[in-house]
C-alpha cells in the first residue's frame, strides 16, 4: 500500500507536460520524488522528507516548521514567504532556488550552522 501511495505522489507531481502545476500530496514516508508541482501555502509542519528529491516545486508561503529535509535534494524550489523555522536541512543539496526568501528561526542549514535571522 505504501509503494502504491508513493507511486501516486510521483505520478501526480512529475507530469512535465501539464500546463499548470498540480499539487503534491504530503508524504507519510521518506524518500519521495516531487517534481513540477504546486505546494503554495501548504501546511507541511513536521513532515519528514529526508533523502527525497524535490525539483521545480513551488513552496511559496508553505509552513515547514519542524520539517526534516536531511540529505534532501532541492532543485529550483521556490521558498518565497515559506516558514522554515526549526527545519533540519543537514546535508541537503540546494541549487537554483530562492531558499533565502524563506523565514528562518533555529533552522539547521546544510553545513550544520543554525540560521535564526527571523526569530
Amino acid at each position: 500500500m505504501l509503494l502504491l501511495a508513493l507511486a501516486t505522489v510521483t505520478a501526480a507531481c512529475s507530469d512535465e507536460a501539464a500546463t499548470s502545476k498540480s499539487a503534491c500530496q504530503p508524504a507519510a514516508a521518506r524518500r519521495i520524488f516531487w517534481a513540477n508541482c504546486q505546494m503554495t501555502g501548504q501546511d507541511l509542519r513536521g513532515v519528514d522528507l529526508s533523502n527525497s528529491v524535490i525539483s521545480g516545486v513551488d513552496l511559496s508561503g508553505a509552513d515547514l516548521t519542524g520539517a526534516k529535509l536531511i540529505a534532501t535534494t532541492l532543485e529550483k524550489v521556490e521558498f518565497e514567504g515559506a516558514t522554515l523555522h526549526e527545519v533540519d536541512l543537514t546535508d541537503a543539496t540546494i541549487s537554483g532556488g530562492d531558499i533565502q526568501k524563506g523565514s528562518f528561526c533555529n533552522t539547521t542549514m546544510p553545513d550544520g550552522q543554525i540560521a535564526s535571522g527571523d526569530c
